[in-house]
């Protein structure tokens, strides 16, 4: 395995040492080049499988199966902080307007 490794030995006279070592992976199995149907079947030799081109892929929502609850929760969500708002609203302090404060007997 690829990393960094550490030895730690002992001389003849007792004293220790420690050896670093850096390891790497062999390059080729960092190849990123696409490989065909024929070359994947060689490597999977006894491995069933199913091969198909990313173009033939064609995804539909309403072929999923149960329910996605993504959008009502996001709707719950907006809902919660439309009232979150509210209620921070109707709970902070609120000084009387001009006309209330004298009318009250407050000075202008």
């Amino acid at each position: 395995m690829s990393g960094f490794y550490e030895a730690r030995l002992t001389r003849t006279d007792e004293s220790p040492e420690v050896r670093r070592y850096a390891v790497n992976v062999d390059p080729s199995e960092g190849n990123l080049a696409a490989m065909g149907a024929e070359q994947l079947a060689g490597r999977l030799d006894g491995v069933k499988y199913h091969y198909a081109q990313a173009s033939q892929f064609q995804f539909s929502a309403s072929d999923q199966p149960g329910y996605n609850l993504g959008e009502s929760l996001l709707y719950l969500l907006v809902a919660l902080l439309i009232g979150e708002q509210i209620l921070a609203w109707s709970a902070s302090y609120h000084p009387l307007s001009r006309r209330n404060a004298m009318s009250h007997g407050g000075a202008a």
